[in-house]
């Protein structure tokens, strides 16, 4: 056990770890919704893709935001407790939003249990909605 402690330090100093990670149970959390949203925006230009982008990244509900080529522009994943919330969301980042066009739910699936990657953002959004933790 030393020894691999050793090499993870040396790892770490090295730089080739970068950074570590929890797995957490988003149900335990509260989370049992994964949403993954496709949106399209009427103006594709980089100062309005940077804004959008730049404020959906500070949602908690956003857990990753990925700006893509094709038929859509973004990709959203959105983890929230339920659907309500994830109505909620849309109506507050998405639908009056006068640059999306069209937004659909590509996917969404309650979290049965399975662990979901979660950043500080929504980690801490979420345990400071649980008085549990």
């Amino acid at each position: 056990a030393a020894a691999v402690q050793r090499r993870l330090k040396r790892l770490r100093e090295g730089g080739v770890i970068v950074a570590e990670a929890a797995l957490l149970d988003c149900k335990q959390l509260g989370l049992g919704v994964t949403a993954i949203v496709h949106v399209d925006l009427v103006d594709e230009s980089a100062r309005a893709s940077r804004a959008f982008r730049d404020r959906l990244v500070r949602r908690p509900e956003v857990q990753q935001c990925y700006g893509v080529a094709g038929e859509v522009d973004y990709v959203l994943v959105v983890i929230v407790p339920d659907l309500a919330a994830y109505d909620a969301f849309c109506e507050a980042c998405l639908l009056h939003d006068a640059n999306v066009k069209v937004t659909r739910l590509a996917h969404g699936v309650p979290v049965g249990g399975e662990l979901d990657y979660l950043d500080e953002g929504t980690l801490a959004a979420a345990i400071r909605q649980r008085t549990k933790f």
